[in-house]
């Protein structure tokens, strides 16, 4: 089984969240209803907002909403704001045996594929 880091976790909840709201949230109303702790999640949206996933409005009403329609959003543009090796394979930097080992192909082949996949899955797939 694939594992996350919990920054891709909550972020995609996060995301989730204002797509199918498909309206501003605060970071305190996305933390109650995802159960992301706040300090947490208002990082996690920083590094989104850097990304140009979700967009940030100042003031007492302001709050975050996605920078594009979640039609134009896929999965690999998520998680790689969020975790700069999509790579879950063992084959990545520095192995021992990258020069001898007879299933590099099989874990490289695994990898292309899982971000083939990722690529593939829209926002908007996911909130139907």
């Amino acid at each position: 089984m694939l594992k996350f880091n919990s920054q891709i976790r909550y972020g995609l909840r996060a995301v989730l969240y204002l797509a199918k709201n498909e309206s501003q949230a605060s970071i305190r109303e996305i933390s109650k209803a995802e159960n992301i702790p706040a300090d947490y999640l208002e990082k996690i949206m920083l590094d989104l907002k850097k990304s140009r996933i979700v967009k940030a409005t100042r003031g007492q009403t302001g709050g975050y909403s996605l920078a594009k329609k979640s039609e134009n959003l896929n999965l690999t543009q998520i998680f790689s704001a969020l975790d700069k090796n999509l790579s879950k394979t063992p084959c990545q930097g520095a192995c021992l045996l990258k020069n001898t080992c007879q299933a590099k192909t099989v874990w490289q082949t695994i990898d292309q594929t899982f971000k083939q996949s990722l690529k593939q899955i829209k926002l908007s797939q996911l909130i139907k």
